[in-house]
């Protein structure tokens, strides 16, 4: 057991390490997002089984100056190591040098953006002359929505390590609700994803069409996706299919997408 949670603690910081510095898209089949995400899952759940079967009672001797600077050590170290990090990112001047608060790198070229949604997520092909877009009820088409010309310069930052700031051509979700009230908006994928938000946040919610001056690419959400300005990437939902109003809380949703 000892080796196991070893070997996937390790996983988790070297995939770390990958995803933030932007040294590498794949890890053999995987992206770093992936295992480092999938080994971090696994760590957790081996150090409780492991915490389970081999119990350690608190002792007042283990509260001691000793201790006390042992744990300041590994602290200093951590944090030299960092240090270290950061400097030869950017002496080398890897795209990971240069981060946002997040953590994330910044990607300028719109053709160089990942065709990701958080884990797992195929990407469909939906032909955009017939793709449409139920709000309330009432379906959308993808030049209706492209025809309203709402424009928002907005910056997704995306949970697998990157960020970018584009302008976003669409409709202001406000629009399309009208005098529908509610607690909450449901946005829903052809995937099956989904995302709830609150109500009054509806005028700061666009359904777009376009980025950076051209459609939404089939790996970016085409033909229609969210953006949510101030949110991170998650929230993003691609390939909209239907966007509904209800009366529950907007918190009533697992904290981070489940697929």
């Amino acid at each position: 057991m000892s080796v196991v949670l070893t070997l996937t603690t390790l996983s988790t910081l070297v995939s770390g390490v990958v995803l933030v510095s932007g040294g590498a898209e794949k890890l053999l089949v995987f992206t770093p997002m992936q295992v480092h995400v999938s080994s971090g899952l696994l760590t957790v759940a081996l150090t409780l089984i492991h915490t389970l079967q081999r119990p350690t009672p608190h002792r007042r001797p283990d509260l001691n100056r000793r201790n006390a600077l042992r744990a300041t050590g590994v602290l200093a170290t951590a944090g030299i190591v960092w240090l270290g990090l950061e400097w030869i990112l950017d002496a080398f001047g890897s795209r990971g040098g240069a981060r946002r608060f997040t953590g994330s790198h910044e990607i300028t070229d719109p053709k160089q953006i990942p065709a990701t949604q958080w884990l797992d997520d195929r990407v469909p092909h939906l032909d955009p002359k017939s793709h449409e877009v139920s709000v309330v009820g009432r379906r959308h088409s993808v030049d209706e929505l492209a025809g309203q010309g709402d424009v928002v310069r907005a910056t997704l930052d995306c949970t697998g390590g990157w960020y970018t700031t584009q302008e976003w051509v669409g409709t202001r979700l406000s629009r399309l609700l009208g005098d529908v009230v509610g607690t909450s908006i449901v946005v829903l994928s052809v995937t099956g994803y989904w995302r709830r938000f609150p109500f009054d946040q509806a005028d700061s919610l666009y359904l777009v069409t376009h980025m950076a001056g051209k459609p939404l690419p089939h790996g970016n959400g085409g033909p229609v996706r969210i953006v949510a300005p101030g949110r991170r990437g998650y929230w993003w939902v691609k390939w909209v299919q239907s966007v509904e109003v209800d009366d529950s809380p907007s918190w009533w949703q697992p904290p981070l997408p489940m697929a």
